[in-house]
């Protein structure tokens, strides 16, 4: 059965962190990540929709730092939240948000589960209409791999941290790889040509080469790649990002080699004019009914996505950027290797 009725898809700017937001047929809304800006709770104050699911793709604070103060304000049925446990609470935000969801769930806000592949599965379930024909699914860390890390005694989260797939009428189209590592988008994404590759963090995957790493391990993490064939990469990154995110020899440049169009939500290391300026390349927040967010300078900004007669639709924007990035010097999405 074909999708009838559009879905929208937002890739926010939220500044430093990620978030997405699913607008379904219904009008029900799905949140992939929240970032910690509040960008996304003056939007949904405003537009007062109904959130049918919230997953939190790991316990970082840039992916999940406004997860408490939305479900503080939500006034709707109880929502699906899905949350990863790494066992990373070592900040106030974070402690916060684990001792808050108990009291959202007694408060009827929210019905919590873990995310956790097991038993032999390939997926979990996080959103399934037959009726119209579209899954998100969770396909990574499976229940090994987290038990793996909970035996660390300073776990570094991004380790497992989920991937999503959005699949509709049978085919793969958005790939959210939070911020785990190439390997593990490799390993579970292998032979999937989704629309859009959503990350991973940053633009700075967690198993990056650099200086201390052996030409056979640098050879493998550029062979990731080659796993994956997404039609466009969106990078939200922070122009105050303090990491050199996204890498261009190790991110942007081997997605550029295979044909990839790479976007960046803000500006880092292009575009210093306008950093120093403060004025973004394309101010599209206002014209796609978003919020912008409190810091940083945009580039792409957020980028929309419409599924409509089986098919997505690019926002008005999409030409736009192409033409304002040619102006940017360096404009390191340009530079192919």
């Amino acid at each position: 059965m074909s999708l009838e009725g559009r879905l929208i898809v937002d890739f926010w700017d939220v500044g430093q962190g990620d978030a997405s937001v699913i607008t379904l047929p219904s009008g029900e809304i799905i949140i992939i990540d929240t970032g910690e800006d509040a960008c996304l709770e003056k939007w949904l104050r405003r537009k007062k929709p109904q959130i049918h699911t919230i997953v939190i793709t790991h316990n970082d604070s840039d992916h999940c730092g406004s997860l408490n103060a939305i479900l503080h304000d939500y006034q709707g049925p109880p929502i699906n939240l899905w949350i990863v446990n790494d066992q990373h609470k070592n900040t106030e935000v974070l402690r916060e948000l684990f001792a808050s969801v108990p009291r959202h769930e007694k408060a009827k806000k929210v019905v919590s589960s873990l995310i956790s592949l097991g038993g032999g599965r390939q997926t979990q379930p996080i959103y399934h209409s037959s009726c119209q024909n579209i899954q998100l699914d969770v396909v990574f860390p499976d229940a090994a791999t987290l038990i793996g890390i909970r035996a660390l005694s300073r776990p570094n989260p991004n380790t497992v941290s989920a991937i999503l797939t959005l699949t509709i009428e049978g085919i793969i189209q958005i790939v959210w790889a939070g911020d785990a590592p190439m390997a593990a988008v490799a390993q579970v994404c292998t032979g999937m040509d989704p629309k859009v590759l959503v990350g991973p963090h940053h633009g700075g995957p967690l198993d990056r080469p650099d200086k201390n790493t052996s030409q056979a391990a640098a050879t493998a993490y550029r062979n990731t790649f080659q796993a994956i064939s997404p039609e466009r990469v969106f990078v939200s990154v922070g122009t105050k990002n303090g990491h050199s995110h996204p890498v261009k020899h190790h991110f942007i440049d081997p997605h550029l080699a295979l044909g990839r169009k790479v976007v960046c939500s803000q500006m880092h290391h292009c575009g210093r004019i306008q950093i120093q300026s403060g004025q973004p390349l394309l101010a599209n927040h206002g014209a796609l009914g978003l919020e912008p967010p409190t810091i940083g300078v945009s580039c792409r900004g957020p980028m929309r996505l419409t599924w409509e007669n089986s098919a997505w639709k690019d926002d008005v924007f999409q030409e736009l950027h192409a033409v304002a990035i040619q102006n940017l010097r360096p404009a390191y999405c340009l530079q192919g290797t």
